[in-house]
């Protein structure tokens, strides 16, 4: 166990350099003390190592030193193969590099290892893409990767969530694939912004270049971009009454907007809802029909039975 947190603490250091005793305690999930012994113990090896104490200072690896790898553990592999999501790499046109990229790790594992490599393909498939996808969406993606990857500004017209198109010059820092949908992360106006490639109308790649923020982290910037939309959109609370036969149904409309609770002994259950709006809220109601009580907000009660109302009078005329 502490071999591999060695070897994790040294390849940490050779990509990201010099950084502080408490980042490494965060990253390898240990103590700042434990840290300090894994680098004592890593000098002591021969390892060029060194940590300077006070303002600015840090642990860092010699910048001539290179950390070389003969092997692969059985699970490592494992995981690298999983992880070959060639879907997605082909949008932006990664698709041949990574198969190539695969058969040359399989051609260089030892012949013992080889059939448990190529059995896990037989045994593990993730498909992130959504059932039902356009392809149209991912037009500009090659333009997008070529301005992020040479840090080009970009000229592009793009469609609001309320229909609004507007003309935009950003700084595109990179591409973000949630589920099987494609985002860009761009700097403008000095905040970093996220645009849904598919609402972009036409992509001009500027010759200007741009200073990429040395700081910016695009797995940090996402994770926290998450966050905030779950906390702003996924605002609307409320709680049903509905009947244990229709879980499934909620389960699939709704997965992961609800808990459950309590269950009752007719065969109903009280479960509380978090959805992004009163409308989809409504949506989930209006499809489950006389099959849910509405318990609360009352308010809520008040809207389902106007629209309802509404409808009737309409089917009525």
């Amino acid at each position: 166990m502490r071999a591999d947190r060695l070897l994790k603490l040294m390849l940490f250091l050779q990509i990201h350099g010099r950084t502080t005793t408490e980042e490494l305690a965060i990253e390898l999930e240990v103590s700042r003390r434990t840290i300090l012994r894994d680098i004592n113990a890593l000098s002591s090896a021969g390892v060029p190592i060194y940590a300077e104490s006070g303002h600015g200072g840090g642990v860092g690896l010699d910048e001539n030193y290179r950390v070389r790898l003969t092997g692969l553990k059985e699970t490592e592999l494992q995981a690298l193969i999983i992880s070959n999501n060639s879907a997605l790499l082909a949008d932006i046109g990664f698709d041949d590099a990574a198969k190539v990229s695969l058969l040359k790790v399989l051609g260089s594992i030892p012949p013992i290892h080889e059939k448990p490599a190529r059995d896990i393909q037989n045994r593990i498939h993730i498909d992130p893409m959504a059932w039902w996808r356009h392809d149209y969406a991912e037009t500009f993606l090659n333009d997008l990767k070529q301005a992020a990857f040479q840090d080009n500004l970009i000229d592009m017209k793009y469609l609001k969530h309320n229909g609004d198109a507007v003309q935009r010059q950003v700084a595109p820092y990179g591409l973000v694939a949630k589920g099987s949908v494609w985002y860009l992360v761009a700097a403008h106006e000095d905040k970093y912004r996220s645009y849904r490639v598919s609402r972009i109308q036409t992509v001009r790649i500027l010759p200007q270049t741009f200073q990429r923020d040395p700081h910016f982290d695009l797995n940090t910037y996402w994770q926290n971009s998450v966050a905030t939309f779950l906390t702003n959109h996924l605002a609307y609370r409320f709680t049903a009454r509905i009947p244990d036969d229709k879980s499934r149904f909620i389960e699939w409309y709704t997965p992961g907007s609800y808990y459950i609770v309590r269950h009752s002994e007719d065969g109903w259950f009280v479960a509380q809802f978090e959805v992004e709006s009163v409308e989809l809220a409504l949506m989930l109601l209006f499809a489950l029909g006389e099959q849910a009580e509405i318990i609360a907000p009352p308010q809520l009660r008040e809207i389902y039975m106007t629209r309802l109302g509404n409808v009737l009078k309409q089917m009525i005329e």
